[in-house]
């Protein structure tokens, strides 16, 4: 039992604490809280004490919300940071406060919370409104709580306005590199593991382990170099990390260098991504070499030292009272000191006056006493009598138990960079001109290929008028063929891999046509921009060129293997007649000269059948269209009695059906399409089959005529269908051919207008389709005289 105290002290305290609980209860009596809160804070006077004095003194917003998050509660420094006054948000959702992009996200991650999925507390980043319309980044930190003697529950939340620190990344990013140096240079051996394989190490992992590089260890399995009696403790850590995703805290191992040599080292690992994959990073130090590792961390900080001394920025120090403890070279010379050394003891007052002290200690002191840091703050200060803008930063300086010492900051002179600012806004309304009357048509877009401006040209180009081209997605009316090299460049754009890119595309004009154009990308980057992207898209009009450039190409190539065919093709029977005639000088027997003549009659009608091919594909190219009246039983009796001479025509079934209306067409080109598909259905039908047909079935009527010509031949295999039409290609080489024929089937039918299909079977035989337009002439109705006489 407690004694009691008569001490006069005491019994004041005691009044003390009393009057302190009447002002509780009316304090409490005044807050917004509901019922169950009231009741959560009532079994504990001293806790709601001393958590109404940190809600009321604390820079972050502080509130509570019933389970359905209503807000019930919030503290006084909202109206600081948001700028509501509380009647406006008690009693409403949280919610509203966020923007509604991220509502959704919000009322997910709080369901979770109530259902208990985040532990009971939830840390995350939020975009909060305030009353004027303005966004702040916010990190929000939430709690689930239920209130004693209840079983009702709710939320308690501290809101912190990080708009300041995430300015601040861009100058920790711009220092990434030289942490990234620390782990080459650390002391500590480092690797990355990915099922037990090494994937990384830096060099002092490598030196370790006795390796002459760190190349030498990729591949190789860590447990190689753990000692036997330690491989089931090690395959229980990597099970921590691998499949519980969990911290393994330090621990001593022994290990084996490739030598074989024992060594003793401290060993923790962590759970990591590595290129996607789920790896462990294992960080190795060699209890042996204990005293060299220090001597290493002193280099180290040698070098941060001689890097914070050189750094071209403003950088000081500053004890509790003020005081310079440290500053960098950039500091003193720009305060006229020949030497750092000078500038130290002294504080803000004995260099830049007492107005700029009192500004710049009642800072530090806040930062010192609440932890808050200040961050890019835009300042025009006087610095050495000169007017001068500057960038600055301070924060706490903590010492090596945690606790501030003091603070420390940099100071960056921005005076270029505004009068930079001020150049590009003197250039921009240049700049809109340009962009505006630009020859070539130019638009910028967005990440979703939006477009978000653009000029006249671009108009022309697309055939839109400028209200369509607002928000148009450009993606959208590429041609499907070109999406994937688009996307392709587009994602090496955004990752970093090439700062622009050109490529040759199509896209549908508003009339349905295409257009070939030049586009060329570039990303463009704005200051302060954290978020989205915006690209310029400059588009060249290639049109005309692109059909230019693609009857050339195919011309040219024609021409190459018209070239190359018909030299070897006219040659070779030249050639084979040659040799016949020496051998026909050769021989007195009468059957062996009539046996050469008939091969030289062959190779005669080889080539007299190349030449014909060749001169038809001339005329075909070069010979003006010119309808008349065709006679289709005729042609196709024709072009059968042609082949006559060939020695399975006699075993060929023909089977002619035509349904005939009068046909109008080019005849010299209706001939040579016959000719070719009646001709090719007789040469390459199957030996030794005793049913073989040549079907051949018309049908005309006044806008067209369709021709079938079918057989049961050889066929052709289907990954050859593709190119039978192409000059020169022979599917089959056991029959002799030019390889012209369907080519000029082809080129004639399109000349004409027309369209020619193919199916095929192999040893089942070809069927060919083709469809021509019926050039009938426009009836002449003969003309009267419609005066009558008088």
């Amino acid at each position: 039992m407690e004694q009691e105290n008569h001490n006069p002290e005491v019994s004041k305290l005691q009044e003390k604490i009393h009057a302190l609980e009447e002002e509780l209860a009316h304090l409490k009596a005044q807050l917004p809280l509901n019922k169950a809160v009231d009741n959560s804070f009532s079994g504990s006077i001293d806790r709601y004490f001393w958590f109404d004095r940190l809600a009321e003194s604390s820079s972050d917003i502080i509130w509570m919300t019933d389970d359905n998050g209503i807000l019930q509660f919030i503290s006084a420094a909202q109206k600081q940071i948001l700028g509501y006054e509380d009647s406006e948000i008690l009693g409403k959702p949280l919610v509203d406060l966020v923007i509604s992009a991220q509502q959704s996200d919000f009322l997910d991650a709080f369901n979770r919370l109530a259902n208990n999925r985040f532990n009971g507390r939830l840390r995350d980043e939020y975009k909060f409104v305030k009353k004027n319309g303005q966004t702040i980044w916010s990190e929000i930190h939430i709690s689930r709580v239920s209130y004693e003697g209840q079983n009702s529950h709710g939320f308690l939340g501290i809101l912190r306005d990080t708009t300041e620190y995430k300015l601040a990344e861009e100058v920790l990013r711009e220092s990434q590199e030289l942490y990234r140096s620390l782990v080459e240079y650390s002391p500590e051996g480092i690797c990355i593991a990915v099922n037990w394989e090494i994937k990384y190490t830096n060099p002092a992992f490598a030196r370790i382990v006795g390796a002459s590089t760190d190349q030498e260890l990729l591949n190789k399995s860590i447990i190689d170099f753990i000692d036997p009696e330690f491989h089931q403790v090690s395959d229980s850590r990597r099970q921590n990390v691998m499949e519980r995703n969990s911290y393994n805290d330090p621990a001593v191992m022994t290990y084996r260098r490739l030598d074989r040599k024992k060594i003793q080292v401290e060993v923790t690992s962590t759970p990591i991504l590595f290129h996607g994959r789920k790896a462990a990073q294992i960080i190795i130090r060699d209890l042996t070499e204990k005293h060299k590792a220090q001597k290493e961390l002193e280099r180290e900080r040698e070098l941060m030292d001689t890097l914070i001394m050189n750094l071209p920025d403003m950088i000081y120090f500053k004890n509790l009272k003020h005081q310079f403890i440290k500053v960098n070279h950039a500091f003193a010379d720009r305060l006229g000191f020949s030497d750092p050394g000078q500038l130290i003891g002294k504080r803000d007052a004995d260099i830049f006056g007492h107005d700029h002290d009192l500004v710049s200690s009642n800072e530090e002191k806040n930062i010192i006493e609440a932890g808050e840091s200040l961050v890019n703050v835009n300042r025009h200060e006087t610095w050495k009598d000169k007017k001068i803008w500057v960038s600055v930063t301070k924060m706490p300086l903590f010492g090596s138990s945690h606790e501030v010492i003091g603070t420390f900051g940099v100071t960056r002179d921005i005076t270029a960079q505004k009068e930079y600012e001020e150049q590009l806004r003197a250039r921009e309304e240049h700049f809109r001109q340009l962009f505006d009357q630009a020859p070539i048509g130019m638009c910028i877009v967005n990440d979703h290929s939006e477009v978000l401006r653009f000029n006249y040209a671009i108009t022309d180009i697309l055939g839109y008028v400028p209200s369509e081209m607002v928000g148009m997605n450009m993606y959208a009316i590429t041609h499907d063929d070109d999406k994937k090299l688009s996307t392709e460049m587009y994602q090496k754009l955004i990752a970093g891999k090439v700062d622009k890119y050109q490529i040759e595309k199509r896209y549908h004009k508003k009339d349905g046509s295409l257009v070939h154009v030049i586009l060329q990308v570039v990303r463009l980057y704005e200051p302060n921009k954290k978020e989205g992207n915006k690209f310029l898209c400059q588009i060249v009009d290639i049109n005309a060129r692109k059909l230019v450039e693609e009857e050339l190409t195919i011309r040219n190539n024609e021409l190459t293997n018209f070239v190359y065919k018909v030299s070897h093709d006219l040659r070779a029977p030249l050639t084979s007649v040659k040799g016949i005639i020496q051998l026909l000088g050769m021989q007195d027997d009468i059957d062996k000269i009539k046996e050469y003549t008939d091969m030289l009659s062959n190779r005669v009608d080889r080539l007299d059948l190349f030449i014909k091919d060749i001169l038809s594909h001339s005329r075909n190219l070069y010979t003006e269209i010119s309808i008349e009246k065709i006679n289709i039983e005729e042609t196709i009796h024709q072009c059968f009695a042609q082949m006559a001479y060939h020695p399975v025509y006699n075993r060929i079934e023909q089977i002619i059906e035509i349904r005939n209306n009068d046909f109008y067409s080019d005849r010299q080109r209706f001939n040579e399409i016959m000719r070719n598909l009646i001709s090719n259905a007789i040469i390459y039908s199957r030996k030794g089959h005793d049913e073989s047909y040549v079907r051949v079935n018309v049908q005309v009527s006044t806008k067209e005529c369709c021709i079938i010509v079918q057989d049961n031949g050889l066929g052709i295999p289907e990954d050859y269908q593709k190119r039978v039409f192409e000059m020169f290609y022979r599917a089959n080489d056991i029959v002799e051919g030019s390889g012209i024929g369907l080519y000029i089937v082809q080129q004639s039918v399109l000349k004409l207008g027309g369209k020619v299909s193919l199916q095929s079977k192999v040893n089942q035989g070809s069927t060919f389709t083709i469809i021509l337009p019926n050039q009938m002439p426009e009836m002449e109705f003969p003309k009267f005289d419609m005066q009558t006489s008088s």
